[in-house]
């Protein structure tokens, strides 16, 4: 009898050991699935009109997300970029870390089909780096950050942040870009310097119809 009473507490303890171990995996599960994902280095390119070439950080070849030319996505998504000095061999990353997608990175002057290619001196980003909508993707959803570079990748410079749309973008002459975009529920034209990489003035547009959200 006294045989039987202990083969049924190893019994009833064998059993709480693994339900504790299965609530232990459930706790850890959680915090497996957001591990950063493995990423790698693109293919590099070369800048036209400069001694530099520029690769990005991605992951897997199925995600969209960045547009390398400015002319449309790609099946890639950016994290950063490497810029790589052809004459010096130094590379340096345009971001500090790879946490945040870069949607777009668009040069300028931009390029034309079939136009001979001008030497490109800058880079519009759109960049998201915060879960904005919440639903644990970082992609175009999610409110955007516009900032500027050099063609080298240097001079990273935030222009506007919180942008919940970029309706467009055009350089109306060798030193000026302006960028259209909505904001907190109101829309903008901003005037930016690309040498300095500032803004010039930004004003509010009006509206365009009680229909025009």
């Amino acid at each position: 009898m006294r045989q039987i009473v202990r083969l049924l507490a190893i019994c009833i303890l064998l059993s709480l050991i693994a339900a504790c171990n299965r609530q232990a995996a459930n706790v850890l599960a959680p915090a497996q699935q957001n591990d950063v994902s493995e990423k790698e280095l693109g293919e590099f390119s070369h800048i036209a009109g400069t001694a530099y070439l520029r690769a990005p950080i991605i992951t897997a070849p199925q995600e969209r997300g960045i547009s390398l030319s400015g002319s449309g996505y790609s099946d890639y998504r950016a994290w950063n970029f490497v810029f790589l000095d052809q004459q010096t061999l130094q590379t340096q990353l345009l971001l500090p870390d790879n946490t945040a997608v870069i949607l777009a990175a668009t040069p300028y002057p931009p390029l034309v089909e079939g136009a001979a290619q001008n030497a490109i001196n800058w880079f519009l980003y759109q960049v998201v780096s915060t879960d904005t909508n919440g639903d644990s993707e970082l992609d175009g959803a999610d409110r955007q950050t516009l900032a500027l570079s050099e063609a080298s990748g240097q001079g990273y410079t935030v222009l506007v942040e919180g942008v919940d749309v970029l309706y467009g973008q055009s350089q109306r002459d060798e030193t000026t870009l302006l960028l259209m975009y909505r904001k907190d529920n109101k829309r903008f034209v901003a005037e930016v310097d690309l040498p300095q990489r500032q803004l010039r003035q930004t004003l509010e547009l009006p509206g365009f119809g009680v229909d025009v959200p």
